[in-house]
């Protein structure tokens, strides 16, 4: 929910790639639009890592000119989002941030639970209040494509994406198909952006 909680949560991110590459995985599918630890990941292993959130921005950018990021997540946590479109360099293909919640719908642990047991019960108040949201980011903000800000959206995805008028990429899939696309391709991340650590 904070900086601080995110720094935390890259080093535990980091650790378990160290030691998936050990007990000898190819790849590193970070499940969070946060991308928690992927440019250390990538220094630190010789996996393939991909996360949901970079992978997701980049087939926006392949299927439109101009995505919003549509969250459950309230506006206190943009900051995650803000981040990753610095360090993507995709500030100026994202059209605007829209958020589900208020910053008063999630108070902590218990108030992120109950977000993400709405998404998996197809809260039908959720449902809708995310459909407005794209709704706004095309007609208000100029998004032709919109992608969804959090992996645990994804049981909401197929709906949203069937009832919207612009491509909605759910990013859980989206970054898991990237993993598969660059496994069978043989890529690997460049080490001249991400130096290999002694």
């Amino acid at each position: 929910i904070t900086p601080y909680d995110r720094g935390l949560t890259v080093l535990a991110y980091v650790d378990c790639a160290i030691e998936a590459e050990k007990a000898g995985f190819d790849a590193v599918f970070i499940n969070t639009v946060g991308d928690y630890g992927i440019d250390e990941m990538r220094s630190a292993t010789s996996m393939v890592v991909v996360g949901a959130g970079e992978a997701t921005m980049a087939m926006s950018c392949n299927i439109g000119r101009r995505f919003s990021i549509v969250t459950i997540w309230p506006p206190k946590m943009n900051f995650i989002y803000h981040k990753r479109l610095r360090s993507t360099g995709m500030e100026h293909r994202c059209a605007s941030i829209r958020n589900v919640l208020t910053n008063g719908d999630v108070e902590g642990l218990a108030g992120a639970g109950q977000a993400v047991t709405s998404l998996k019960d197809h809260n039908a108040t959720v449902i809708e209040s995310a459909l407005k949201e794209i709704d706004r980011a095309v007609s208000e903000d100029g998004a032709d494509t919109i992608m969804l800000g959090c992996t645990c959206m994804a049981p909401i995805g197929p709906e949203l994406a069937a009832r919207s008028s612009v491509p909605v990429l759910e990013s859980m899939r989206t970054g898991y198909k990237t993993v598969e696309a660059m496994l069978s391709l043989g890529i690997r991340h460049s080490y001249e952006a991400y130096p290999k650590a002694d």
